[in-house]
């Protein structure tokens, strides 16, 4: 029954995008347009882009050729460090479970495999939808790095206006410079109001007020021992200002994130692109 469900195999001719495959709430507020799949498990966003894509001189147009589906799927499934990642994200561990394998035909970059992978809590208790982690693996075998991101988004009422706060997995390397507490605070709060200055909102960067902080410790690749490496970062919340304190963990909130060494999310109002910001050395 197991081989006769990894052997499901759909073939579909590429035209664009596949925008079918990014949530609609992603597809809807990204200014990225080279973006082939993105999608989001807990405050991060899981993203692949057109260009790897295999390039037309190492492309397989034959379906033959390409790694058979019990190997891809072997080479497909979430690395150790990604498992890891994920467990923080959705705190606590996930197991998970194959829900198709699809060989796509990406035209002149020829067959690409693409498995949907289904995430249900080891503990049990999933109420709703599953998260879901998908992977791209070459005809050789070879698995597709995904970018990653942090993100998180507050709807403004009065102005009817989304707030975005995005940091790059690849902005979190630490520089050798710790700040403390106050000093993160302090930062995320100007990162804040600097964003209500430059957008022009139709609301103050006063009608948000601060709430509560806490440090993350997120896995992010392992060395050439497979010992998992992690980052540090902050995750500062805020939340309108004039919400009372019995209810100040009852509303929404926006995670303004910032690094050991004090580089803040991007802040940004209604769109966002998917990169890195912090500046080169």
């Amino acid at each position: 029954m197991r081989t006769a469900i990894l052997a499901f195999l759909a073939l579909f001719s590429y035209v664009g995008m596949l925008s079918a495959q990014v949530g609609p709430d992603l597809q809807d507020t990204m200014l990225d347009r080279n973006v082939l799949d993105a999608f989001p498990i807990g405050d991060a966003v899981f993203l692949y882009r057109n260009e790897q894509l295999p390039l037309k001189e190492k492309a397989v147009s034959d379906l033959s050729k390409i790694i058979p589906v019990d190997q891809a799927v072997q080479a497909g499934r979430p690395s150790q460090t990604t498992r890891e990642l994920i467990t923080v994200l959705l705190k606590g561990r996930q197991r998970p479970h194959l829900q198709q394998a699809i060989a796509f035909n990406f035209g002149d970059s020829g067959f690409v495999w693409s498995f949907y992978w289904n995430l249900f809590p080891e503990a049990g208790g999933l109420g709703g939808r599953p998260y879901q982690f998908r992977s791209y693996v070459n005809p050789d075998g070879s698995q597709w790095t995904s970018e990653k991101f942090l993100l998180d988004e507050f709807s403004i009422a009065a102005s009817e206006q989304t707030l975005f706060s995005m940091l790059a997995f690849e902005d979190l390397e630490n520089r050798k410079l710790i700040l403390d507490g106050d000093k993160i605070r302090e930062l995320a709060t100007a990162a804040l109001h600097r964003a209500f200055e430059q957008n022009e909102p139709k609301v103050k960067p006063e009608s948000l007020r601060f709430r509560d902080q806490s440090l993350l410790e997120l896995p992010v690749e392992a060395d050439n021992t497979d010992k998992i490496l992690t980052r540090k970062v902050w995750m500062v919340k805020f939340i309108p200002a004039e919400t009372p304190e019995t209810k100040i963990h009852d509303v929404d909130s926006i995670k303004v994130w910032v690094t050991e060494d004090g580089q803040t999310s991007e802040l940004t109002f209604d769109r966002w692109e998917a990169k890195a910001n912090r500046p080169k050395q």
